[in-house]
């Protein structure tokens, strides 16, 4: 990896366990929510990951928003249970789901010794799917913004286009005025990071966490601890 010169992270799942705590949030919001406290809290789940999986399917063939999503998400997984909630009830499960899984956030050793030795070397930034108001709050409750300048933060909602859409890419290596045949991009979604970077021209690294068979031709890491060899003296 010594000819390339920029490396690129994605943020949700690779920076940090996003959906640990995507997990302990939607747990606390239905245990706690006047709609749902009184449910049977594994049928629950059950339904709502049922909902949740189906609905991420239209979002990656843009049949539906991300907002979109959020919504009908809570409205249907509801209406198994012969509950109809609004709009804006819907906003509200969610603004208490956000609020927790924000709280939960904290700076993570390892994440931070691994940064600071990569920026000593490489140009680092972060490219990811989101609203920016979200993304930067969870950047910066995990510490992050102190060692990524927040030039080198890329979020779709920003510059309108999502992972794996090779724009976004594009544009992240022209702001490190840098090609994309000496940038390396770490995701752990083989979808939005691994092909989405690999068909822009980027050389993917993939954080695989969980036991999906491997990709031919893409090296893969299960732990970031890994990348100190990788990009190691």
């Amino acid at each position: 990896m010594k000819e390339r010169k920029t490396i690129l992270f994605d943020l949700d799942d690779t920076l940090y366990p996003f959906h640990k705590h995507w997990d302990i949030a939607t747990r606390y919001t239905f245990e706690t929510s006047r709609w749902t406290s009184h449910l049977d809290q594994e049928k629950l789940m059950e339904v709502y990951l049922s909902e949740d999986r189906r609905l991420w399917e239209l979002h990656k063939q843009k049949q539906i928003t991300l907002q979109e999503l959020r919504r009908i998400r809570y409205i249907n997984t509801l209406l198994n249970f012969e509950i109809a909630i609004s709009h804006g009830e819907s906003d509200e499960l969610f603004d208490l789901f956000m609020k927790c899984l924000l709280e939960s956030l904290r700076p993570q050793v390892e994440v931070h010794d691994l940064l600071t030795y990569l920026t000593k070397h490489y140009k680092v930034g972060i490219v990811t799917n989101g609203f920016v108001d979200e993304q930067m709050e969870k950047i910066h409750r995990l510490g992050l913004d102190k060692l990524i300048h927040s030039e080198h933060i890329v979020i779709s909602d920003a510059v309108g286009f999502s992972k794996p859409d090779r724009r976004i890419f594009h544009h992240a290596c022209s702001k490190f005025e840098t090609f994309p045949n000496e940038t390396v991009f770490i995701g752990d979604s083989l979808f939005n990071d691994v092909l989405g970077s690999l068909n822009s021209g980027l050389t993917p690294i993939w954080y695989k966490t969980s036991d999906a068979p491997d990709h031919d031709g893409i090296l893969s890491i299960s732990s970031l601890d890994q990348l100190f060899n990788i990009f190691g003296d």
